[in-house]
């Protein structure tokens, strides 16, 4: 686990100022070695920041190069099967200096070119430079762990493991993308393949791209996407649930590979418990660590995580993060990267904070709601999708539109009211509605939406049509990559901590999305149901299956002290430079006081205001 920076010019020598002043600005990602490369003419720069995970050793570190000094590497992630990639290039006559992955990916892009990835997996973000092709080629991997951004113009080639280290070059001006702040309004993250910030984007999950050292051209391709539904007649239910079982076993096994502490994050939910009983199987010494907030027993799950690691016998640690003031919050937004509203970072971000003083390594349960059918808005789907068969469209819509147009934001029942058609969940996040075109016009003085609202959106929908598969589909490439694993990224990377997610193991991935039906995963009354028929018999006889609180705070009630109304209110209706309608934030915050729910749309505001200020980002 690592951080990056690189600048790429077409004309004259790059700045080498601005390039400490990036890598300097995500040192906490690497704090075990800082290196740099630059090629004769200086037109090339990279910046390394090492997390030490394989192979401790100086040997290890980066930016590494081939014995030619042809090839040199950036990368940020771990290849969990390098070692028998490894193998294989030992048998094709390669020689290696170090143990580590990284010297595999250099040595596979020497022997396969860029079809390399078909090769890896894990979790990466990477950029080679190949003098002798003159090109640099990049990827990013097919979850979307690992982040790329970069800034591409006639003169140069810039790119950082995170937004804030793009920012840090002097040529980019912090200009507010439109179109990108609409998508953050409406869901809750910016695109998938544009940053909040003109002319810097992001490398889309499972996509990769060259650009020629000497002309500038880029040239972008994604090289895997989700494999179709294909139902086999000719396996029984029974062989599925064991291969699934052992599709997993291994991807937990692969994934404790390390040479520093490594433990479980234990929720107390089943994915989380699931990835605790695969590990429990495959050491013999195993650490599980859990959150506590004990003033409030909703969102306190120490019980359940307790049962669980009883069960296996792992050595337990229950971390207390209890009261949480606005000022906490306020300095937990003011250190994280690009903005997006999901306010589970707050505890995210502490949990991050606690285990880091214990392991350098972490397994989590992160992508287990996507593959599986985990999100309860997915029997609301079905809901909808029976009601739609017995409802005429234009009622249905009709009760929408009213409800858009006539009910405050926040106001119970008006997020209900739009989701009466199923059709209402395509195109968005499904998971939370922040705020509409009818709320929006109310936001921004100067609302004009945008032409093309679904451009960026990678939905890849399958032939059978089926509801539930679309919106696992859209959210596998959307919520979960710009979302969940945006805020582990950030979280876990503050903390020089690394967290690995063996449900987004490849060939897990292609299993939940080609073998399985929606049925297979939730019904009207039941959610997760094939991974709970995997996995009940290795669980608990008495674990709670329909108990899942994940890493959550009471945000709500936490609004309504003074301290935080004041607060926010000092931050969303005290800066003058503000991009929003104050009169609508003002008529929110006392809305909210009353009994509304708009705490996760001001908390998103407040998230988005920080950075704004922090970062001197213009609305021109």
């Amino acid at each position: 686990m690592c951080g990056f920076s690189g600048q790429i010019t077409f004309q004259q020598p790059i700045n080498r100022a601005d390039l400490d002043k990036s890598i300097d600005s995500i040192n906490y990602r690497g704090p075990d070695a800082l290196g740099y490369w630059f090629d004769s003419k200086e037109k090339i720069g990279l910046a390394h920041r090492r997390l030490s995970i394989i192979d401790l050793s100086d040997l290890a570190n980066q930016p590494m190069l081939d014995k030619s000094d042809s090839l040199v590497i950036v990368f940020n992630g771990e290849i969990y099967n390098f070692q028998k990639i490894r193998l294989q290039l030992l048998q094709l006559g390669y020689e290696f200096i170090s143990n580590s992955d990284t010297e595999v990916i250099l040595k596979s892009y020497q022997e396969w070119g860029v079809e390399c990835l078909s090769k890896l997996e894990g979790m990466f973000s990477f950029l080679i430079v190949d003098l002798q092709s003159s090109i640099a080629f990049m990827a990013r991997d097919i979850a979307g762990e690992k982040p790329f951004f970069y800034y591409y113009d006639e003169d140069s080639f810039i790119f950082s493991s995170e937004l804030k280290g793009v920012l840090a070059f002097t040529q980019v001006n912090k200009i507010l993308n439109h179109y990108s702040f609409e998508h953050l309004l409406k869901n809750g993250y910016a695109p998938t393949n544009k940053s909040l910030v003109k002319n810097v984007y992001k490398l889309a999950p499972a996509h990769a791209a060259t650009i020629q050292l000497d002309k500038g051209d880029l040239t972008i391709w994604q090289y895997w996407k989700l494999p179709e539904l294909r139902i086999s007649n000719a396996i029984t239910n029974q062989e599925l649930q064991g291969e699934l079982f052992g599709l997993m076993n291994h991807a937990v096994s692969k994934q404790l590979l390390t040479d520093v502490p490594l433990g479980v994050l234990l929720s107390g939910g089943l994915d989380s418990s699931i990835i605790t009983a695969l590990a429990a199987n495959n050491s013999s010494s195993l650490k599980t660590y859990t959150v506590c907030f004990p003033s409030h027993p909703g969102y306190n799950e120490a019980e359940e995580a307790r049962l669980v690691a009883n069960y296996f016998g792992t050595e337990h640690t229950e971390l207390t993060a209890d009261q949480v003031s606005f000022e906490d919050v306020l300095s937990i937004v003011e250190k994280l990267d690009e903005p997006f509203f999901d306010s589970s970072i707050i505890p995210t971000f502490l949990v991050s904070s606690l285990i880091s003083k214990y392991c350098k390594v972490a397994l989590g349960g992160d992508g287990g709601d996507e593959l599986f059918g985990g999100y309860g808005y997915y029997q609301n789907i079905i809901k909808a999708d029976l009601r739609a068969s017995k409802v005429p469209d234009f009622i249905l819509k009709g009760i929408g539109d009213f409800a858009a147009n006539f009910l405050a934001v926040g106001k119970p029942g008006r997020n209900f009211l739009q989701h009466l058609h199923p059709n209402s969940w395509i195109g968005s996040n499904s998971v939370a509605k922040y705020f509409d075109k009818q709320s929006l016009r109310m936001l921004l003085s100067n609302y004009q939406p945008n032409a093309n609202e679904k451009i960026d959106e990678k939905y890849d929908y399958a032939s059978n049509q089926d509801w539930i598969d679309l919106i696992t589909r859209q959210d596998f490439n959307n919520y979960l990559p710009n979302d969940i694993l945006t805020k582990v990224d950030r979280a876990s990377m503050i903390h020089s901590l690394e967290m690995r997610a063996p449900f987004l193991d490849k060939s897990v991935i292609e299993f939940a999305y080609s073998r399985l039906q929606s049925t297979d995963k939730v019904s009207l009354l039941n959610k997760k149901i094939f991974l709970k028929k995997v996995f009940s018999p290795i669980l608990p006889s008495n674990f709670n299956y329909d108990r899942k609180q994940g890493f959550s705070i009471p945000l709500a009630k936490w609004m309504n002290d003074p301290n935080w109304v004041r607060g926010f209110s000092e931050v969303l209706l005290g800066n003058e430079q503000s991009f929003f309608n104050k009169p609508f934030i003002a008529k929110m915050l006392n809305n909210q006081q009353r009994g509304y729910s708009n705490s996760e749309r001001l908390f998103g505001l407040f998230i988005f205001e920080v950075w704004r200020k922090r970062h001197n980002i213009q609305n021109a």
